[in-house]
């Protein structure tokens, strides 16, 4: 102030005290104004960054692990077995519809869990009038002739390199089954069918102007600008932030809020390297996808939870 009042004065006072004063707080005014539009210009251009609820711990995925039916040492029917008392018509749902149970088979679900992006589900059943081994025996026949393999792995803890638990393991397209702890109680047969669901995953670099099918029915899900990524056509999304991305599960995704804003690229933005976002694709599918590595083209992978129980 001292110094623009000295520069007044050799003009010949053209301004009194009192207007400088009001010029300089108009000038801090209009730089202070200036500095909060270049912030909010900013976050803007991001959409709002979700928080993830917990997810619940993939224990059950374990083989040969919680939970199970412990028969009684003998029964007369099923509603005598412990958690079978109102259990339904054996079903495996329609994902796995191919599956044929023994007559009169009921059942019920005991979990669903994901691990490592693989979808499980346990499934708890009591056939009256067979023994396990007949059990068994019938189940394999049916899966071999609706086109399913016997398999020596089944993606334990989502590892898709584990050995199977014994030799009741089969698989099919993206399926995989395994029959597990049959056993024998008086006039019924209880054992539990462990199913998984292979994700369907990619990694893909994408140039600048390029878009992103997530899935190779669609057409683009994402297209990158070079500077940002904007979801195309009914595709909506939302930042998740740098995690880890198997961590991050189908229900987590299920409980985000998705938005059509682009999500920015560089240092100070959502897209960095590490970063994970989620897609609503436009098949209605849930995705979530990790940027590998940031530039001018980017390196993405991404899985997409195309079949679900």
């Amino acid at each position: 102030m001292q110094f623009l009042q000295q520069t007044l004065r050799s003009r010949g006072g053209l301004f009194p005290a009192p207007s400088v004063a009001l010029l300089i707080l108009m000038l801090l005014l209009a730089l202070l104004l200036s500095a909060c539009g270049a912030a909010g210009g900013a976050a803007a251009s991001n959409t709002p960054q979700a928080t993830l609820p917990p997810a619940t711990p993939p224990t059950s995925a374990i083989p040969g692990g919680p939970p199970t039916v412990t028969p009684p040492a003998a029964a007369a029917n099923c509603a005598q077995v412990p958690g079978f008392a109102n259990a339904g018509a054996a079903s495996a749902g329609t994902v796995f519809s191919d599956i044929i149970f023994p007559a009169n088979s009921i059942g019920f679900t005991m979990q669903t869990p994901e691990d490592h992006s693989y979808l499980f589900q346990l499934i708890a059943i009591c056939t009256p009038g067979m023994k396990a081994s007949d059990v068994t025996n019938a189940i394999a026949n049916n899966l071999l002739g609706n086109g399913w393999v016997q398999s020596a792995g089944y993606p334990y803890h989502g590892n898709p390199a584990a050995n199977c638990n014994d030799a009741n393991c089969w698989h099919k397209d993206f399926r995989y089954i395994a029959l597990e702890g049959a056993s024998t109680a008086g006039s019924v047969a209880v054992y539990t069918l462990r199913l998984a669901i292979t994700p369907y995953s990619q990694t893909q670099s994408v140039s600048q102007g390029a878009g992103v099918p997530l899935e190779p029915e669609n057409g683009n899900d994402l297209t990158w600008s070079g500077g940002q990524i904007s979801p195309s056509g009914t595709a909506t999304l939302v930042n998740i932030g740098v995690t880890n991305f198997d961590s991050v599960t189908l229900s987590q995704l299920q409980s985000l809020r998705y938005s059509t804003l682009p999500l920015a690229g560089g240092a100070s933005n959502a897209l960095v390297t590490g970063d994970v976002f989620a897609v609503h694709d436009q098949a209605g599918h849930y995705s979530k996808v990790q940027v590998v590595s940031y530039g001018s083209t980017l390196q993405l992978k991404w899985v997409v939870y195309r079949a679900t129980f």
